[in-house]
């Protein structure tokens, strides 16, 4: 299969899906697997799964797709076999994964997680239904993973990563985003840090977990501020973490402060529970920035009007928008493994 066919094919997979989306009521596979996928693991509600779709789209479009692998030199056919194993915490998170796979002419050897089989299963029975040259390509795997070249997963026990390190491997450390408030946000920009804090039920690396403040900044303007994603309450699941971390914070007597769906608790630590985000206040930001430097490694997004930090800091509300060059260091991964 040569690289036109496998660049047309992922191309005709977007607008699949795109035609998916447009007649979901009418079509009766996409639907179906909505649902499955929901009952299986209601963190998937068709809201979700649907946001989740609509970012592959954006990353199948023609022309982003085109100019982004200009930048690389991609063989005809490689051939390495590279296992991926998934994470599945939101919807597709392994999409990018299995694009850099098979659009760089590899074999994908694919273990998806328990929450999100059915998905991956649907989208990869889709693609190769649009080129069944891809059969000899794929690769789904329910039990253990044997023999592969290289290996791409989310960091996992210690003994597991060192049997992994004497392949060509990518192990994702767990990450999360922040937010560095300087005192002068409006409520519009709060408003909008509520989509960083609460798309997919805050269960992805893009979410913001964590709030740096100024000392004379009253955090109670965050909790007004996102009173209109009070819809999360009508989810069982969001609520039960948030009513199990309230008891725990009632019962140790920790301070903090909740508006009956999220809870926002001073704490140094980056990564809060699901339905709770920590915040710490500064006197100098320079400290903050030493915080953050310090912590790099661990986090995927600054949230912030100040653009002083490590990370470019992007604006309130767009943690969860898709940009293709997000996977270079991916792509870049593995079109060097034909070299090894």
């Amino acid at each position: 299969m040569t690289l036109e066919q496998r660049i047309s094919a992922f191309i005709s997979l977007g607008h699949s899906l795109q035609n998916a989306m447009q007649t979901n009521e009418e079509n009766a596979d996409f639907a179906k697997t909505l649902s499955r996928a929901e009952y299986k693991n209601p963190w998937y509600s068709a809201p979700n799964i649907r946001l989740a779709v609509n970012e592959i789209i954006q990353l199948l479009d023609e022309n982003s797709l085109r100019h982004w692998l200009s930048n690389f030199q991609i063989p005809e056919q490689s051939g390495k076999r590279i296992a991926v194993i998934t994470e599945g915490k939101t919807p597709f998170d392994c999409f990018p994964d299995i694009l850099c796979v098979l659009i760089s002419g590899n074999i994908l050897a694919i273990k998806p997680s328990d929450n999100d089989s059915i998905l991956i299963s649907y989208i990869l029975l889709e693609l190769i239904g649009i080129e069944p040259k891809f059969t000899d390509f794929i690769e789904i795997h329910k039990g253990l993973l044997t023999n592969f070249d290289a290996i791409i997963t989310p960091k996992t026990n210690n003994s597991f990563e060192q049997y992994l390190k004497k392949y060509p491997h990518i192990i994702r450390e767990e990450q999360t985003s922040i937010a560095v408030l300087d005192g002068n946000e409006t409520e519009d920009e709060l408003q909008a840090l509520g989509s960083d804090i609460f798309t997919y039920f805050g269960q992805s690396k893009r979410n913001v977990t964590k709030i740096f403040m100024p000392d004379s900044f009253d955090e109670k303007r965050i909790l007004d501020a996102l009173e209109p994603y009070n819809g999360v309450t009508m989810h069982y699941k969001y609520m039960n973490n948030y009513e199990y971390n309230k008891s725990i914070y009632l019962v140790a007597q920790q301070k903090h402060l909740d508006n009956g769906f999220l809870i926002l608790k001073e704490d140094a630590k980056l990564k809060s529970p699901l339905a709770v985000v920590f915040y710490e206040k500064y006197s100098d930001i320079s400290q903050v920035q030493k915080n953050v430097e310090n912590q790099k490694e661990n986090i995927q997004y600054i949230v912030s009007n100040l653009h002083t930090f490590c990370k470019e800091s992007i604006p309130f509300g767009k943690t969860q928008q898709t940009n293709i060059e997000e996977y270079n260091e991916t792509l870049t991964f593995i079109t060097k493994l034909r070299t090894l």
